[in-house]
């Protein structure tokens, strides 16, 4: 993604891919009962509320995600969720990416395909970055 999108495609764009992801994830893992409850969420939650917490969330380890760094899966991805307001903590099992990334079930182009979805997180991010009031994008660079 070259140049800036607009906000609308990015938040169109952001709603898309985060439902697609976790289709795939419920695909993958059909168990995982808190997969399908994180992608209703996303679909019936203001996606705007949804990128912005995201992307808080995320942009601080864009490094760790582009890098590959594992840390990641094991330390800080529960976080992520931690601070969706949307998203009732209580409900859900926070440490599930945790779980299935020490599993066996996960091959290494699974990981990969991990890797491919989070790192297009960032990029959305990044995007809607811009769009961010300067107060937020502060707690951003301030976390970095």
């Amino acid at each position: 993604m070259s140049g800036n999108l607009p906000k609308q495609q990015i938040l169109t764009l952001f709603k898309d891919k985060v439902i697609d992801f976790f289709e795939a994830l419920i695909e993958q893992f059909p168990n995982e009962e808190d997969f399908i409850f994180l992608r209703l969420v996303v679909n019936d939650a203001p996606v705007e509320k949804i990128i912005t917490a995201v992307t808080i969330a995320i942009l601080p380890y864009s490094d760790m995600i582009l890098n590959k760094n594992e840390r990641f899966f094991l330390e800080k991805c529960s976080e992520i969720l931690k601070n969706i307001p949307e998203i009732n903590v209580g409900d859900i099992k926070i440490d599930h990416f945790r779980k299935i990334w020490l599993s066996s079930v996960l091959t290494p182009e699974d990981r990969d395909i991990l890797w491919d979805w989070f790192k297009l997180f960032v990029k959305l991010s990044k995007q809607y970055e811009i769009y961010l009031p300067d107060k937020l994008r502060s707690s951003i660079d301030s976390k970095k």
